[in-house]
């Protein structure tokens, strides 16, 4: 069963900025950022995450990483080679050490507040907002043209869009169980990542907004790793529990569902997506 999560006030802050976009919105506009990204950026590279420090990004100062290379198929950095790189506090990035991710670079042309004294000379693209990873066994194959077909594919299944449904399933008399339903949008299987799919709900209460964050659970064998398949003809279903304390006083609640992960070459569906729950909650 889930537990409120405690979330920092900025974090809060800014997912009410974040909520006032629609999910189709949303999910146009970073399906847009991946278009002519293999163009946009200078270096492409797979690169393992030796260091990260997030000291900056508390006041939306840059992320700052240190990376290995592993392989560079645009731009001149060979294997081994080391670098320090920034991503914008703003978009929560969410690197952490010993990953391996794939990275889209441009060169820094103009430098932070002299604040924060960093003078990194690289930083992600703008898509970056988005998590690339690539499949262990797939780094022979990754090259620049099957990274634009992944791109591509990515971008119609973005469109697409997952099927997404939710009903209360229970009503207690201290909580909600709500089933969601979750299938793949045609005939192909769809992978999504278990760490970072998540729900948030949101209501007015008293005329205001009210925002919770919570970790959605995935059912499954942990153990199997952090992806999960969703069958054309098995759709995944989550089971989850809303206190009625978290919601007294709110009509309709809108769930929305974000995944920002891809993993080169697997077929994931990333983006964003809402559906409204009705739920009698009295005062």
């Amino acid at each position: 069963m889930q537990k409120k999560t405690v979330v920092a006030k900025h974090v809060v802050l800014f997912a009410l900025v974040f909520l006032t976009t629609s999910a189709s919105q949303a999910a146009s506009k970073q399906s847009l950022t991946l278009n002519d990204l293999t163009d946009r950026a200078d270096v492409i590279m797979v690169a393992k995450i030796l260091r990260t420090d997030y000291s900056r990004t508390g006041v939306d100062g840059p992320m700052i990483a240190t990376a290995k290379v592993i392989k560079c198929i645009k731009g001149k950095f060979s294997p081994g080679n080391t670098f320090d790189f920034a991503e914008t506090g703003w978009w929560g990035p969410e690197y952490k050490k010993e990953e391996t991710r794939i990275l889209f670079l441009n060169r820094q042309r103009k430098y932070p507040a002299p604040a924060f004294d960093v003078h990194t000379p690289w930083h992600t693209a703008y898509a970056n907002s988005l998590n690339f990873f690539i499949d262990s066994n797939s780094l022979p194959v990754f090259s620049e043209g099957r990274l634009e077909d992944f791109l591509k594919d990515t971008r119609a299944l973005q469109r697409s869009k997952a099927k997404l449904s939710a009903t209360v399933q229970e009503q207690t008399k201290d909580s909600f169980i709500i089933l969601v339903r979750l299938s793949t949008p045609d005939e192909e299987s769809t992978w999504i990542h278990r760490k970072t799919f998540m729900v948030t709900f949101h209501g007015k209460k008293d005329g205001k907004g009210f925002v919770y964050v919570l970790d959605l659970p995935i059912p499954g064998d942990r153990k199997a790793g952090p992806l999960i398949e969703i069958k054309a003809d098995q759709p995944l279903k989550l089971r989850f529990e809303i206190k009625r304390e978290q919601v007294e006083g709110m009509g309709n609640v809108q769930l929305i569902f974000s995944n920002r992960v891809l993993i080169f070459p697997k077929r994931c569906w990333s983006g964003l997506q809402s559906v409204d729950v009705k739920m009698v909650v009295g005062k």
